[in-house]
């Protein structure tokens, strides 16, 4: 027979019945208050409401009928009462990419600026060539493609033609740490050994989408990585369950080649150190 070693009621200075469950339900509310805080923690960053804001602008075809001229700039709008860093950090993002100058690397004040800076151009480039029919055009997005407790990833869109011989595209990812409000990179996000897993399964996946072996040298196949080996950047988002990473025009290949993105399974990053971090 087991040995009862429950305490009784006068060790646990619980004189009365009244005493004991004034007791109990204090705890039991200070463990469901635990609870809440925790769970409305979560709500506040997987669940908060992101709406869309666009402003469009398209320049009076009288110019030339045979050219045209169109901005579109769309960009994520947080429609609730919000103080936490997620509202701060989705409008300095979203001001620094809105109110970048499209051919200088200058930041202007507002779209405003943008767009007459825009239009200056584009009429003196059709005073300087009438007979070129072109199309000109910017479009920029910004938007919120992952958001969880601990992390948030924001992805930059543009799309753009200036009247030079091609189109441009580029997509820049950011991912920022919540408790702090700082952005964060690979090295940061993953621990030493699983920095060097994902490298490897990285660049099989970019060799298997290829067509190249193991053996085979990038370089020489017209793919360009630091010190002739592949290597990981830092324009990656976060799913659920994978990491994403992109490589855009230019960064590692010619134009005919392409943007190049990676993903991969976070099951397949094995962690090397338990709780180094909470995404994988």
């Amino acid at each position: 027979m087991f040995k009862r070693d429950f305490p009784t009621f006068e060790l646990m200075n619980l004189t009365t019945m009244k005493g004991f469950i004034s007791c109990l339900i204090i705890c039991t509310m200070m463990l469901f208050s635990c609870e809440d805080k925790d769970e409305a923690a979560d709500a506040i960053h997987k669940h908060i409401e992101i709406g869309k804001k666009i402003i469009s602008f398209k320049l009076d075809s009288s110019i030339n009928a045979n050219s045209s001229f169109d901005i579109k700039l769309e960009f994520p709008e947080i429609n609730e009462v919000d103080s936490s860093l997620f509202k701060t950090i989705l409008l300095q993002e979203t001001e620094k990419v809105m109110n970048k100058s499209a051919i200088s690397d200058s930041l202007l004040e507002n779209q405003d600026q943008v767009i007459a800076e825009l239009e200056r151009s584009y009429k003196a480039f059709k005073t300087d060539f009438p007979e070129i029919n072109s199309e000109w055009y910017l479009n920029r997005t910004v938007e919120v493609v992952y958001q969880s407790k601990k992390y948030i990833s924001i992805m930059y869109h543009e799309q753009s033609y200036f009247g030079g011989a091609h189109s441009n595209e580029i997509k820049t990812f950011k991912t920022f740490e919540l408790k702090t409000g700082n952005q964060i990179s690979l090295s940061q996000l993953l621990s030493n050994e699983e920095y060097l897993i994902t490298e490897g399964l990285a660049e099989s996946k970019l060799r298997k989408q290829k067509g190249f072996k193991p053996e085979d040298d990038l370089k020489a196949n017209g793919w360009y990585f630091p010190n002739g080996r592949f290597t990981l950047n830092n324009n990656f988002y976060l799913t659920d369950t994978s990491l994403v990473i992109r490589y855009n025009t230019y960064d590692i290949s010619s134009y005919a080649a392409g943007a190049t993105t990676l993903e991969i399974n976070l099951d397949k990053i094995k962690k090397a150190e338990t709780g180094k971090n909470a995404v994988l």
